[in-house]
């Protein structure tokens, strides 16, 4: 699954520098518990990571595809940080299922990821 930001912006997308967040109604995906200390989704060129953090009374699981992340939060929310100070704002997730990717950039000559 690749993301393309649309002319207009999808409101159900958030983005974090390269970092895709896409809320999605069904994953084929196995999913698995969500580790306590947190879940690298992406590396930055800068060697800061993003990273999924739960809130203390969420209930999480996650499963990882060729393309990136799935996230299922049944209770409670998740930030996605960007661990350097400066960095990107943290992004607010709340209930449902989330797809977490590269950024793709669309032009008439190619497709290519987004570096941050």
């Amino acid at each position: 699954m690749r993301i393309k930001k649309y002319r207009g912006g999808d409101e159900a997308q958030k983005f974090q520098g390269d970092i895709s967040i896409l809320k999605v109604e069904k994953a084929d995906v196995e999913f698995s518990p969500f580790p306590e200390n947190g879940l690298v989704v992406g590396h930055s060129e800068s060697g800061h990571n993003h990273k999924v953090v739960k809130d203390r009374e969420a209930e999480i699981e996650f499963a990882q595809d060729t393309e990136g992340f799935f996230i299922r939060i049944k209770s409670g929310t998740a930030q996605i940080i960007h661990e350097k100070v400066g960095g990107h704002d943290s992004q607010v997730l709340d209930k449902g299922l989330y797809f977490i990717g590269r950024q793709m950039e669309y032009t008439d000559l190619e497709d290519k990821v987004v570096r941050d």
